[in-house]
């Protein structure tokens, strides 16, 4: 039997007729507003993986120089310049040093900037007020669920929105053996964030 070829001109003429006899389920697509929700966070996270970064190569410069960090002090707020700048390394090191530290200040000013952009783009939200009474969830935690699930009512019941964040438990049968692990992986938003919300949500 002759293998059958595909090609976009007949997968295109099959997709025509199953659309003709309605046989295609449509798919969700988010509005502008919710497009651009979900851009916000992202950039967010950026930030927070940048500001990360350079905290984790200046621990690593103290460690590296046996260098002990001064106590009741928060290791990199900004009245601790002059103490970064006194250490005793090289001149290369302390231009490396400058320059996590410039990336800090950068990473946390943008941070900063993005959740207060985010506070007024959800100001009028209603949702935001019902989402911020679980535990848990602050602001930021909840604009990033509003971006990920965006319309809940594309969602016919509780199980569909588990599934779709991806904190349903993972099962797999074969014959008689059943077995089930953890949470599948998550679609859009973080499963530390989703989780406190998943819970307590209910759909009508």
């Amino acid at each position: 039997m002759e293998a059958e070829v595909k090609t976009d001109k007949r997968a295109a003429q099959t997709l025509a007729e199953l659309l003709a006899g309605n046989m295609l389920h449509g798919i969700w697509v988010p509005d502008e507003f919710t497009r651009d929700l979900r851009m916000l966070v992202a950039e967010r996270k950026n930030m927070s993986h940048l500001s990360a970064a350079s905290k984790n190569r200046l621990h690593a410069v103290l460690h590296r120089h046996h260098i002990q960090p001064p106590q009741r002090f928060e290791l990199f707020h900004p009245d601790l310049k002059a103490w970064w700048e006194a250490l005793n390394v090289s001149q290369l090191e302390q231009v490396r040093i400058q320059s996590d530290l410039a990336t800090l200040a950068f990473a946390q000013q943008q941070k900063a900037t993005l959740e207060a952009e985010m506070g007024k783009a959800v100001a009028g939200d209603a949702r935001i007020p019902l989402l911020v009474q679980i535990p848990g969830v602050a602001l930021v935690t909840a604009v990033t669920i509003l971006a990920a699930v965006g319309t809940i009512a594309r969602f016919t019941d509780a199980k569909h929105l588990v599934s779709y964040a991806g904190l349903g438990a993972r099962v797999h049968d074969s014959g008689e053996r059943h077995t089930s692990g953890g949470i599948t992986t998550p679609a859009l938003a973080p499963q530390v964030q989703v989780k406190a919300a998943a819970g307590t949500c209910a759909l009508p």
